[in-house]
């Protein structure tokens, strides 16, 4: 059983080996993939807490209600 283990590790680094493009590629993919998640998870935390402090600058018991809009809708 052991036997086969190494044989499977022995096979999966001489395809790593025998095409260093395609491993190399495969690995930048992967590299950049995570890359991109993690700093999408990072802007969103950013963005919520900036939102959380822009509100909880107006206090817990304010409420605005306005006739006119906030923002314009200019098109």
């Amino acid at each position: 059983m052991l036997q086969l283990f190494f044989e499977n590790i022995r096979i999966a680094i001489s395809a790593i080996f025998s095409s260093k493009m395609r491993s190399f590629l495969t690995a930048l993919g992967i590299i950049i993939g995570v890359l991109a998640v993690t700093l999408m998870g990072t802007l969103i935390s950013g963005l919520d807490r900036s939102f959380e402090k822009s509100m909880s600058m107006l206090g817990k018991d304010v409420f605005y209600i306005s006739k006119f809009e906030w923002f314009g809708n200019q098109i």
